[in-house]
């Protein structure tokens, strides 16, 4: 099912068109999907979270997801590519829920499993942002490493779980300066704002005192899941698979 094909289920307005209307559609796509033999699903997002028997080989992809449980998986570096990817995916299951007419409160959670060392900053306050929009519930999953940007995005969940030996990194990241002195100010400052936007973050969603934060914003501060759920980084530290 292609992005256009998604959308048509919404008039112009933004509201979903008649249910029966939209049912018969998605009835009619998947009826095309399956004579046609020779559709490629490589090449189309929509296609591969919207088709039932996509084959999911391996999580190591941050495109990779099992869609039949609403499973997103964080566990490579994150890229300029990740944010787009998930809002797509988080926005979606959210049109799901809203065509179906189900209830916030009863909605199945989206779930992101998350074992990253970090990586793009703006990526990673995308994927914050799709998070914190999600009507549908988005559950945080640190299943082994939640560092930098994915201790952000891991805070950010509706509902967050970390595993026994789940770790986790809070730091500021780094930033390359551009050569030009003036471009150089202007990174700087730029740079002061998006660490007040990451300060804001992390005394809003977790338990982290502004001493703390003050004390080990210029380093690293690593932390076990045991110590996570103490800051209130994590709400659980769960000892069967979420």
């Amino acid at each position: 099912m292609e992005e256009q094909e998604i959308l048509s289920f919404f008039n112009k307005d933004g509201t979903i068109k008649d249910k029966d209307e939209v049912v018969q559609q998605i009835e009619d796509i998947y009826d095309a999907i399956k004579e046609e033999e020779d559709l490629n699903k490589e090449n189309s997002y929509f296609s591969k979270i919207t088709n039932p028997e996509t084959s999911i080989d391996t999580a190591s992809s941050l495109e990779t997801f099992d869609f039949m449980n609403r499973t997103l998986f964080l566990t490579e570096e994150i890229t300029a590519e990740t944010g787009p990817q998930f809002f797509e995916a988080i926005r979606f299951f959210n049109k799901c829920d809203e065509i179906d007419q189900i209830p916030v409160e009863e909605r199945n959670p989206i779930k992101i499993i998350i074992d990253t060392p970090g990586g793009d900053l703006c990526a990673t306050l995308s994927i914050v942002d799709s998070i914190k929009l999600s009507k549908t519930p988005v559950w945080t999953i640190t299943t082994g490493c939640g560092y930098s940007g994915g201790f952000f995005i891991g805070i950010c969940g509706h509902k967050r779980f970390g595993f026994p030996n789940s770790s986790y990194l809070f730091h500021q990241g780094a930033c390359s300066w551009a050569s030009d002195a003036h471009k150089f100010q202007q990174q700087a400052k730029f740079y002061e704002k998006t660490l007040d936007t990451l300060k804001e973050i992390t005394l809003k969603n977790t338990e982290i005192t502004d001493s703390d934060y003050e004390k080990y914003k210029s380093g690293d501060w690593w932390l076990t899941a045991k110590e996570a759920m103490n800051k209130g980084i994590i709400d659980e530290i769960s000892t069967e698979l979420v």
